[in-house]
């Protein structure tokens, strides 16, 4: 049997323990520790398989962010199906009608990923990326 994922409130702490599958902008960290986010870790065997969050824009707008480790990589159905759960739970405890994430087109497994917990294409922003790589945005509404 295959042991389910564990949740806990996530940490900017929790970057520096996992193993990323893909490199995080480093200005993004400084956005982590703000009262204004709300995130999540997931692990399994007390090892973080992935961390995600919103970050609270304005009433009933978040902008949502989600990176795997590389075990949770190995895992994707899995930590996908935690993260739908959870971004249902802050989408209708936080009353958030519309949250949307900016995801690198570099890594298209990212955009599968985004696609598979109930995110929707909804153009591409170019040039967005620090690199100058062009970012799709996404978005999911209740």
């Amino acid at each position: 049997m295959r042991s389910s994922l564990a949740v806990r409130s996530f940490s900017v702490n929790d970057l520096k323990e996992m193993e990323p599958h893909t490199e995080l902008p480093p200005n993004a960290v400084i956005h982590f520790g703000k009262p204004n986010v709300f995130g999540w870790t997931a692990l399994h065997d007390n090892e973080i398989v992935g961390v995600a969050g919103i970050v609270k824009l304005w009433r009933g707008v978040g902008e949502a962010w989600f990176m795997l480790s590389k075990k949770g990589a190995k895992m994707p159905y899995r930590v996908a199906n935690c993260a739908d759960q959870m971004f249902d739970e802050v989408m209708v405890g936080q009353n958030l009608p519309r949250i949307l994430p900016s995801v690198t087109s570099l890594v298209p497994k990212a955009v599968r990923f985004a696609r598979w917990i109930g995110f929707e294409p909804e153009g591409i922003m170019k040039k967005y990326g620090e690199k100058g790589e062009d970012f799709f945005r996404m978005a999911r509404v209740r």
